[in-house]
């Protein structure tokens, strides 16, 4: 909206349009449009009281976990929006998806929630426990950055229906 661009406005007007809106609390309501990033939100959303919980003292979990989890489920309903041909808006607040998932977690099996935190308490920042085969190695050359570009931008541009 400070741009000038309304979503609900150009929904309204375009009947194949799929808008989908990411903000860190939500876009109604007192936090409305309040700026965060992925680490605040996630302490909002009682994963840091979880890390408490778990390990004794309050601290982060993940690395800005809140971004890339609503990224995953904005892709997701993306998906299904285009699917389904819908017109509609897509509001998700990265705080209210990581309450979902914690929620989620803590019915599902909290105990094993809390030995997850101890482990990334632990072992967080050691990514060979993650990755151990180390950075994974090209199999097949790759074009330099811009080989294609004129390609790319001479193609003619077509609409394709779902």
């Amino acid at each position: 909206i400070n741009l000038g661009i309304n979503p609900e406005h150009e929904i309204k007007n375009n009947p194949n349009l799929t808008w989908l809106s990411i903000t860190a609390y939500g876009r109604s309501d007192n936090n409305a449009m309040k700026i965060g990033f992925g680490d605040d939100v996630a302490a909002a959303s009682g994963l840091c009281q979880l890390m408490h919980e778990a390990t004794g003292t309050y601290q982060w979990a993940g690395d800005a976990i809140a971004d890339p989890l609503t990224g995953i489920q904005g892709a997701l309903l993306a998906m299904q929006a285009l699917t389904n041909n819908s017109n509609t808006l897509i509001d998700l607040a990265m705080k209210d998806v990581v309450s979902a998932l914690l929620i989620d977690e803590i019915n599902e099996n909290k105990t094993h929630l809390l030995d997850s935190l101890r482990h990334w308490h632990t072992n967080g920042s050691n990514l060979s426990l993650y990755f151990p085969s180390g950075a994974r190695k090209p199999h097949l050359p790759s074009a330099a950055p811009g080989a294609h570009n004129k390609t790319v931008f001479s193609a003619p541009t077509e609409h394709v229906e779902a």
